[in-house]
């Protein structure tokens, strides 16, 4: 993904949206982890849902990254939901 220059600036995590086309919360707590700065649960899934809010700042709904992002979206709410389910 390549967004622009103010959403880049705005993103806290900028290396990880900078190398990958594909985003998802899985690839997310890789890279996370492969930085050696790896939290809790909930602190990692907080700091992508605060970098998917931060991206739809700069984009509209309607335009192709936003489209993309809306898929994101929901990618992260079936792993959230996932998550639950298996560990009941």
């Amino acid at each position: 993904m390549h967004p622009l220059p103010k959403c880049i600036n705005a993103l806290q995590y900028r290396s990880f949206w900078e190398s990958t086309d594909e985003p998802s919360l899985n690839k997310f707590l890789y890279y996370r982890f492969s930085a050696g700065n790896l939290q809790e649960e909930d602190t990692e899934h907080s700091r992508y849902t605060a970098e998917l809010n931060v991206i739809g700042k700069y984009y509209d709904e309607a335009s192709e990254v936003g489209q993309k992002l809306q898929k994101w979206k929901k990618a992260f709410k079936a792993s959230i939901m996932f998550l639950r389910i298996s560990s009941t």
